[in-house]
């Protein structure tokens, strides 16, 4: 069978633990290294950026998060995968993504997965933001086989005394082929 959407899934990254897949993680810790046991949850509000506060908008401030993309199929890769900023709100602050140079890893490496950063507001090192808006920009993650994953960072500009926003939202989308 095809990788489907159902066999891909996002999760948030730990800094903790000895292992990818073998720790839990929150939105405030997600900062590189390994893959977390905790999914993402799609259309729910802060899923990987916390909320801006007063301060920091009238400040500004720039936020990196750590997220993984996991292959969860039984026996198939996931081809030539992509991942595109495919819809982001005007007027709020503006999100960049960025492969990591660790890129595909076993799901349960012992070795880091990702490069980790000491708090949200530290760049990772060795990683190249842009801000592709289609499939045929997007960033190149390549094949990812199943039990595998690779980390992708998402880089929030806010810039200072940006209007107040109820919400602002940015959507990433992950495309790829397979061969069944």
């Amino acid at each position: 069978m095809a990788v489907v959407d159902t066999d891909i899934k996002l999760r948030l990254s730990v800094k903790t633990g000895s292992a990818g897949d073998s720790t839990a993680s929150s939105v405030a810790a997600s900062l590189g290294k390994y893959m977390s046991t905790t999914a993402i949850t799609d259309a729910t509000k802060a899923n990987l950026l916390a909320n801006i506060t007063q301060a920091e908008s009238t400040a500004g401030v720039v936020k990196y998060k750590c997220l993984f993309v996991l292959n969860d199929h039984a026996s198939q890769t996931a081809e030539g995968m992509r991942v595109h900023i495919s819809a982001q709100d005007a007027g709020g602050g503006v999100v960049a993504i960025g492969l990591d140079p660790a890129g595909a890893t076993a799901r349960n490496s012992g070795s880091a997965q990702a490069a980790e950063i000491a708090d949200e507001e530290t760049a990772p090192t060795g990683v190249t933001f842009s801000a592709p808006s289609t499939y045929d920009d997007g960033i190149v993650v390549g094949d990812v086989a199943f039990d595998e994953c690779a980390a992708v960072w998402v880089r929030l500009t806010v810039d200072a005394n940006i209007a107040a926003m109820d919400e602002d939202q940015a959507l990433l989308e992950f495309t790829w082929a397979t061969d069944a």
